[in-house]
């Protein structure tokens, strides 16, 4: 009788145990998200041009990743790296980003810091950590040519490729100090033009197939 009481003691702590874990992890994912969308605010407060294009580059992530099939998980982690992916932008100097004119070489040196500066904000956040390399290459390029550390193809994280074609269109597609917003039929033809070079070439197809059928339609109608 007592063996049977320990095993069912056993049993209660750890249906206790289980249950309080679920409660702490729904807990830290909320903080965490919490801790996401400080950090897209702030980085909106800093630059009116940023504002919103970090949650409209996370939808269209979020929509190739749902095109592909990907894993629902993997998919919410693109979604929050694309929520953050211009995070660093917070410790660029005041200017560079709106900015009317060309900017100068050594200007565009500081500017290209902000993958740096955005590593370590978010390094220290210990449930962003798998977040981190897919922000670090978003810069890359599919022929090598990219920065920060000159990846191609296949190196460059899935992540990484997807952002890049998102943060480009939607860049594209937004009225900037220095140009007016082209149209998404250009803004696509514009994509398709660096397949191969800028972009992944078959991520480039199926963001462009994705997009296509829906050119005159508001992105949230790609997604629930």
């Amino acid at each position: 009788l007592a063996h049977r009481r320990l095993i069912l003691d056993n049993q209660e702590y750890r249906r206790h145990l289980e249950a309080h874990i679920r409660r702490r992890t729904r807990e830290v994912n909320r903080v965490l998200r919490h801790t996401i969308e400080a950090l897209a605010h702030a980085l909106e407060a800093k630059d009116e041009y940023s504002e919103g294009h970090s949650r409209r580059v996370a939808r269209l992530v979020a929509a190739l990743g749902q095109h592909l099939s990907l894993p629902q998980d993997e998919v919410e982690g693109f979604q929050l790296s694309a929520l953050l992916h211009d995070v660093g932008n917070i410790g660029l100097r005041e200017g560079i980003l709106s900015k009317p004119g060309k900017l100068t070489p050594e200007e565009y040196e500081h500017m290209k810091a902000h993958v740096g500066i955005a590593i370590r904000i978010l390094e220290p956040i210990q449930g962003l950590k798998a977040l981190v390399p897919i922000i670090h290459h978003h810069h890359e390029r599919y022929d090598g040519l990219g920065y920060p550390d000159g990846l191609a193809e296949e190196e460059i994280p899935l992540g990484s490729r997807m952002l890049a074609l998102a943060d480009v269109y939607d860049a594209l597609i937004s009225p900037r100090p220095y140009r007016s917003a082209f149209s998404t039929p250009m803004a696509l033809a514009i994509i398709e033009g660096n397949a191969g070079t800028q972009f992944d070439p078959q991520l480039t197809r199926d963001f462009v197939a994705m997009l296509r059928p829906s050119l005159e339609a508001d992105l949230r109608h790609i997604l629930p």
